[in-house]
C-alpha cells in the first residue's frame, strides 16, 4: 500500500484498544518508510511514558512511607496493575518485560501481605502467572480469587486457559460448560461451541 495509506491506517489504529493495536504498531517499526516508523515509534513511546509517569509518581508516594495501610494497599495495587499494563499492552519487550513482571510481582506480594483475602489481587496474580507460563500456580491463584468472592464469570475463562496449557482438556470442557450457563462474549461462544462439539487439540 502507498505510504499515505499506511500512515492513515496507523493513525486509525490509535482508536483501537491498546492490547490489540500495539503489537501491530510495533510491527510497523520495521516499515521501509521513515515517516511510518517515526509515527509508530511516537505512538508506542507516548503510551509507555504515560504509564511510566504514573508509576514514578506512585513509587515516590510509597517511598515517603507516611501513608496508612489502606493508602499503602491502594498504591501497591496500582503499581502492580500499571506494571502489568506495560506487559499486557505489549509496550515492553525482553529485559524490560522481565523487569516489569518482577516489579508487578514485588508490589503484588506486598499488597497481598496487607490484604491476603483480596480476590482482585489474586486474580492479578493469576494473570501474571499465566503471562510467565506458570500454569499450576495460575490455577491456584484464580482458585483463591474465586474462593475469596470474585464472580465466577470473571474467573472461569482464565481457569480454562490455564487448564488448556496443562493439557487438562476434560477440565477445560467442564469449565466451558459452566461458562455457557453465564453471559459471555460472541468470541467465547465460538470457543464453547467448538469444545462442546467434541473438539480438542490432538496434542
Amino acid at each position: 500500500a502507498p505510504v499515505e495509506t499506511r500512515l492513515r491506517s496507523l493513525l486509525a489504529m490509535q482508536d483501537l484498544p491498546s492490547r490489540v493495536a500495539n503489537p501491530i504498531i510495533r510491527e510497523m517499526l520495521a516499515d521501509p518508510s521513515d515517516d511510518v516508523r517515526l509515527v509508530a515509534y511516537g505512538i508506542l513511546d507516548s503510551r509507555e511514558k504515560s504509564i511510566n509517569r504514573r508509576i514514578h509518581a506512585l513509587r515516590e508516594r510509597l517511598a515517603r512511607g507516611e501513608a496508612s495501610l489502606v493508602v499503602q494497599l491502594t498504591v501497591l495495587r496500582q503499581l502492580a496493575e500499571l506494571y502489568w499494563e506495560l506487559i499486557y499492552q505489549g509496550l515492553v519487550q525482553g529485559d524490560l518485560r522481565r523487569h516489569a513482571a518482577e516489579q508487578a510481582e514485588k508490589h503484588l506480594d506486598a499488597a497481598l501481605e496487607i490484604a491476603p483475602e483480596d480476590p482482585a489481587l489474586w486474580a492479578l496474580r493469576g494473570r501474571l502467572e499465566v503471562g510467565a507460563g506458570r500454569f499450576p500456580q495460575a490455577r491456584r491463584a484464580f482458585g483463591n480469587a474465586a474462593g475469596y468472592g470474585l464472580a465466577e464469570a470473571r474467573v472461569l475463562p482464565f481457569l480454562a486457559e490455564a487448564s488448556f496449557h496443562l493439557r487438562d482438556y476434560a477440565h477445560v470442557r467442564d469449565l466451558l460448560a459452566r461458562i455457557a450457563e453465564t453471559s459471555h462474549t460472541q468470541r467465547m461462544s465460538q470457543v464453547i461451541e467448538y469444545w462442546g462439539g467434541g473438539g480438542s487439540p490432538a496434542r
